[in-house]
């Protein structure tokens, strides 16, 4: 009896070990199920400083925006862009503008310049005191607007620029004299003319050196900033001989270059992003690496991309694009950009240094679903399967052709957007599900070739054939 007890005993204390190690099992298969699970795609994401708020507009604070996409097939772009909010020099600031409205700036030059003047504008009054004025020139010269702090208002002058004539700095000076002259001064006030032109002078040159020497003197106060719009980066010598300083700008870069040339705004003491791509799934491209301003570093021995902002401005942006190319022998998977992310930066007394595994991620795995679209009554079974492609595959579209009494087939339409067809019956696969939905048309009356007249009525109905001798 006593062995019967121990065996008993024995069996009870295997079950129950037997059950614990099952149990850790299957919390393990969970836990793992979840870690999976959690691994979606995910295209961008968002860093944020976190001791200055970029949500409550604090200045100097910033975003970063960090971006992924396929461009071809087992190619990734990813992109990051900072974003910064304004951090002035000075507490009141009167600006303006003198812009070249020449010929030569019509179409998309234009265009561009009144958007982001607008921006410049908008930030410019956002802060209660400031105000801007407006000069415009061409082969004369014409002032839109004193110095206001009216945004609606020169928001439809601006939008009302047009093109006309050549190209004359000196009648623009006169008219900005004409403006100061009305002008008070205070020392706590900045004073800034911003002397925008995408052209050489080539009218009544070059009385504008003497008038540039004119104002200077009569207006010790102010600055006279020059940018010069889509003409290369060798700045003209004529630009030099009238303005204070000078900056380049083309349509890419005119947005922050009116804001550096403008506003004054401080700049970061250090701003950099270091970037470690996860080299399980994917190899750095390093020719591809390109900067809008500062410089970059790549580490193949960490995988790890540095880039140095330097003389970055608050309130512009900045921008570093990279292509990775995945890894031979992967396909139809899910594989996060990189494993870590870290930002520094430092304004007047605010550091951060702000540290993330947050990544994009990006599939390559992605389902084409068939949708019959059934009418009333109709019921199919031969609708494609649903099959899993990676992106940029191409894709037949399908040849089977569905029957509905009643209704005529029309074909198969691909309900995504922004796919690119490949002739009559193929498209490329994108980084999405894509539904395929049936296309079809009641049968109504119609006309045959024997002068027969026929009614299709659906199946559901009495069933009409009327027979018309021609």
């Amino acid at each position: 009896m006593r062995n019967i007890n121990k065996l008993f005993s024995l069996i009870r204390k295997k079950t129950i070990i037997i059950l614990f190690v099952f149990g850790i099992l299957f919390l393990g298969v969970g836990l793992i199920t979840n870690i999976f699970a959690e691994l979606q795609p995910v295209r961008s994401i968002e860093i944020f400083s976190e001791n200055l708020s970029y949500g409550e507009e604090n200045s100097g604070s910033w975003k970063i925006d960090k971006h992924a996409k396929w461009i071809e097939k087992g190619t990734v772009e990813v992109t990051f862009s900072a974003d910064s909010i304004l951090k002035k020099k000075y507490p009141n600031l009167d600006v303006l503008l003198v812009l070249d409205v020449s010929d030569s700036m019509e179409g998309t030059r234009i265009n561009k310049l009144k958007d982001d003047c607008r921006d410049l504008v908008d930030s410019i009054l956002s802060d209660e005191g400031n105000k801007v004025g407006l000069i415009t020139f061409d082969t004369n010269s014409n002032i839109l607007s004193d110095f206001t702090d009216k945004k609606s208002e020169l928001d439809r002058k601006i939008l009302s620029l047009n093109v006309n004539g050549s190209t004359n700095y000196y009648r623009a000076l006169l008219n900005v004299d004409t403006v100061l002259k009305n002008y008070s001064y205070s020392s706590d006030r900045n004073c800034i003319v911003l002397f925008l032109t995408d052209g050489y002078p080539n009218e009544e040159t070059p009385n504008e050196i003497g008038q540039y020497g004119y104002l200077k003197e009569q207006y010790p106060f102010i600055t006279i900033n020059g940018v010069q719009y889509e003409m290369g980066d060798i700045v003209l010598e004529q630009l030099k001989k009238i303005t204070d300083n000078q900056f380049v700008a083309n349509m890419n870069t005119l947005n922050n270059t009116l804001f550096d040339a403008t506003l004054n705004s401080i700049e970061y003491d250090e701003f950099s992003i270091e970037d470690i791509i996860d080299n399980d799934y994917f190899i750095v491209d390093k020719d591809s690496i390109s900067v809008s301003q500062g410089i970059f570093d790549y580490n193949s021995s960490t995988n790890k991309l540095s880039w140095n902002v330097k003389n970055y401005r608050s309130g512009t942006e900045a921008k570093m694009t990279v292509k990775l190319t995945l890894k031979d022998g992967l396909e139809n998977g899910v594989y996060p950009i990189s494993k870590k992310t870290v930002v520094k930066s430092g304004i007047g007394n605010s550091l951060e240094d702000v540290s993330t595994t947050e990544t994009p991620v990006l599939g390559d795995n992605y389902k084409v679903i068939y949708d019959g679209n059934a009418p009333d009554g109709c019921k199919f079974d031969s609708i494609p399967e649903e099959k899993h492609y990676g992106v940029f595959d191409v894709v037949r579209v399908s040849d089977i052709e569905l029957s509905c009494d009643g209704y005529q087939f029309k074909g198969w339409d691909i309900t995504n957007k922004d796919i690119e067809i490949l002739g009559d019956e193929y498209f490329k696969m994108i980084d999405d599900d894509v539904i395929i939905r049936a296309n079809w048309s009641k049968l109504g009356l119609k006309k045959s070739t024997e002068g027969t007249i026929k009614v299709y009525i659906s199946k559901f109905k009495k069933i009409l054939i009327i027979v018309v001798n021609l």
